[in-house]
């Protein structure tokens, strides 16, 4: 009986086959402070010298739930330090957003991070932005299109390598389960929020 490699292995393999990062380069690397984003930097963080890639942590509060939040910003600051990236906050008012616009606070949040990681792209000279999707958002994701009537081509997934508005997206994590991320961080003794 083959025995399956564990999730931190698999984990790690799979980002060092990643086409984009193993050209390098700079990459801003979004970070929520929960399980998925803090697997993905924690994970990047491990490989150290492994892929010539370097990374900023990218973080953006939205202004939605109070002291939560701010503990958030501060935690994710402190993981990004300990690997020795940069980390950069910004603080966005997604509530005026959505009501100067009309939107839902959910489109509004969206909105800010996109413009987010524009600006930051640009700042930083960034190649493009790296997303903590897993397969459980994918499901998530079809579930909701369906739902909203989408038809045959309306009913595609997230791409594991998107341009989104000029932005280039990668999404390294579509292919894994929320739930072996949790066990991976597990297993490293590495909290998340």
């Amino acid at each position: 009986m083959t025995r399956r490699p564990a999730v931190g292995h698999r984990l790690l393999d799979l980002l060092r086959a990643t086409p984009e990062l193993a050209a390098g380069g700079r990459w801003l690397v979004g970070v929520s402070g929960g399980a998925d984003s803090i697997a993905l930097l924690h994970a990047l963080g491990s490989l150290g010298s492994a892929i010539p890639a370097r990374f900023v942590v990218a973080h953006l509060h939205h202004g939605l739930r109070g002291a939560a939040a701010d503990a958030d910003a501060r935690f994710v600051a402190q993981v990004a330090a300990r690997f020795g990236w940069p980390c950069v906050v910004e603080r966005a008012d997604v509530r005026a957003l959505a009501a100067a616009h009309g939107w839902s606070v959910e489109q509004a949040a969206r909105e800010a991070r996109l413009d987010f990681f524009r600006r930051e792209l640009r700042r930083r000279r960034a190649r493009g932005v790296l997303l903590a999707h897993t397969r459980d958002d994918q499901a998530e994701t079809l579930l909701i299109r369906l739902l909203r009537g989408a038809g045959g081509q309306g009913l595609g997934g997230m791409r594991a390598n998107a341009t989104v508005r000029g932005l280039c997206l990668l999404r390294p994590l579509l292919g894994v389960a929320r739930a072996d991320l949790r066990d991976y961080l597990k297993r490293a003794h590495q909290r998340w929020r």
